[in-house]
């Protein structure tokens, strides 16, 4: 017997014909049996991978809130999960709903979120089924150093004939919800206050940057002779944020977003170092290209003296429609003016002359992040 294989516990003849060779009948007696499951059944696969789900409709609908962004790539319903679909959740048999049931199942691909999710501003995703919710915890492995930590999610649910399925998504007080059942959003106005994170929107300067010159006398007491100087202030706006959210000002008003711009400003002094409380809602002013004014809301003030520094910048946030395609940003100093002397601090007047900075802004979709 030595050299002949030893088969031990077969319960009969083994077929050890090649399986492209195969007849049907040969395939479907050597497949895993169906498995009913319970009717409570739910399944979940989070190692990364794309699972294409046979019979499924294509979705591509974005769920986006501050802190998470994802998109459904396929939606599932039926009485069956074959078997490499079974697979990824662990079960290794194909998969049958119980009488009066069916399952519902998607994939959904991790997107890049407008904000990283902490312990101060949570995130909580849930899935409904038949109004029950069920707790989706750290959905894509969670985001950290710039990154989810999978890409791909499968999940399913047994539900019954009839039954309704809702992904949920609650971030900072609002619920977005997707109807699985039907393949559209829950329509309402926390989806509609989050629609700036779901179509990202970037923002385009022209000029790159530009510099602003206005001169400034002292006027200091009787007997002191005056003196001028004049102000140098680069601007060079960039990386503009839109959103309608953000940390610090919350949500922005039913239909208007946040426009944050960073303008990289640079301060220099010629003849007479000053320093100058800028004011900045009198000095920025910013226009739809219908004319509409949107206005400032944040900082009210900036002292050059801490731009100079390296201390602050000056960044603007405008409350704006957003969904224009281009607007003007317009910057004429106003402020209040000191000078140092020897031994006492002297105001000093903004005088005029001076030629206001215009960037013209082209507002367009982002890039893709699927």
């Amino acid at each position: 017997m030595a050299g002949l294989p030893i088969l031990a516990g077969c319960g009969g003849p083994v077929d050890f014909t090649p399986a492209a060779h195969r007849s049907p009948e040969q395939e479907r007696s050597s497949a895993p049996e169906e498995v009913e499951v319970e009717s409570s059944f739910f399944g979940r696969s989070t190692d990364g991978r794309h699972v294409a789900l046979p019979g499924a409709a294509p979705s591509g609908l974005v769920f986006s809130t501050p802190h998470l962004d994802g998109r459904i790539g396929e939606i599932y319903s039926g009485q069956v999960l074959p078997y490499d679909v079974a697979t990824h959740l662990d079960r290794m048999n194909p998969l049958r709903a119980p009488e009066g049931h069916r399952f519902v199942a998607f994939t959904a691909r991790a997107g890049r979120p407008a904000f990283e999710e902490d312990v101060e501003h949570p995130v909580e995703a849930f899935l409904e089924v038949d109004g029950s919710p069920l707790p989706l915890r750290n959905l894509f492995g969670g985001y950290s150093r710039g990154a989810y930590g999978v890409d791909w999610e499968l999940i399913v649910a047994c539900v019954r004939d009839g039954g309704r399925v809702v992904l949920g998504v609650t971030d900072e007080g609002r619920t977005v919800r997707v109807d699985l059942t039907a393949g559209t959003a829950v329509d309402d106005d926390a989806w509609a206050a989050n629609e700036g994170f779901r179509e990202r929107r970037v923002v385009a300067f022209e000029p790159g940057s530009a510099t602003y010159e206005r001169a400034f006398t002292t006027a200091p007491p009787e007997g002191i002779e005056r003196e001028t100087g004049e102000l140098e202030l680069g601007l060079a706006p960039d990386n503009a944020f839109l959103a309608p959210w953000n940390p610090v000002h919350g949500w922005a008003p039913v239909g208007r977003m946040w426009l944050t711009i960073p303008m990289h400003a640079t301060v220099a002094f010629r003849e007479l170092p000053a320093v100058v409380e800028l004011d900045l809602q009198a000095s920025f002013e910013y226009r739809s290209a219908t004319g509409e004014p949107a206005p400032l809301v944040a900082p009210l003030t900036v002292s050059t003296e801490e731009v100079r520094r390296q201390r602050a910048d000056i960044i603007p946030t405008f409350e704006v429609d957003g969904w224009e395609d281009a607007a003007t940003l317009t910057f004429d100093a106003v402020g209040r003016a000191t000078v140092q002397y020897t031994e006492l601090q002297v105001p000093a007047t903004l005088t005029g002359g001076s030629t206001p900075v215009r960037f013209a802004l082209t507002l367009s979709d982002g890039p893709d992040r699927f």
